[in-house]
């Protein structure tokens, strides 16, 4: 039996899986890829690393994605994210608290330090409301 095929099979898998999971394993990685939707203006990306549970509540629906339209709007204004700095991060069991600083393209920083709250929901991490 040839069993190169197999190992060929199982090595693709986990790495697909790997892929697919590695986004938003973490308050690291979640932020890290919250960053890559903003630099790409992407604001559907974005609305989908915010809590789902939260985002059921269509006025507070409405309220996240206005906010995400000026954090995008802002990023532009500066010429895009150059860096994320996270200055804290303490993780619990399924939540966690994250510092960060945006250094931004034009050399600018955000309005000072930001604080955001992940939640864990199932084995994803989300930007919480």
């Amino acid at each position: 039996m040839n069993r190169i095929p197999v190992i060929l099979g199982l090595l693709i898998c986990g790495i697909l899986l790997s892929a697919c999971r590695a986004r938003q394993s973490s308050p690291e990685e979640t932020i890290r890829y919250m960053t890559s939707a903003i630099r790409s203006e992407d604001t559907g990306r974005i609305l989908k690393l915010i809590d789902p549970v939260r985002l059921e509540d269509p006025a507070l629906r409405i309220v996240v994605i206005g906010a995400i339209e000026q954090r995008v709007q802002a990023s532009i204004a500066h010429g895009g994210i150059a860096r994320v700095e996270v200055l804290e991060l303490k993780v619990f069991e399924n939540t966690s608290y994250a510092t960060v600083l945006l250094h931004y393209k034009d050399g600018s920083q955000g309005n000072g330090s930001e604080s955001y709250k992940l939640v864990r929901r199932g084995i994803k991490w989300y930007v919480g409301v």
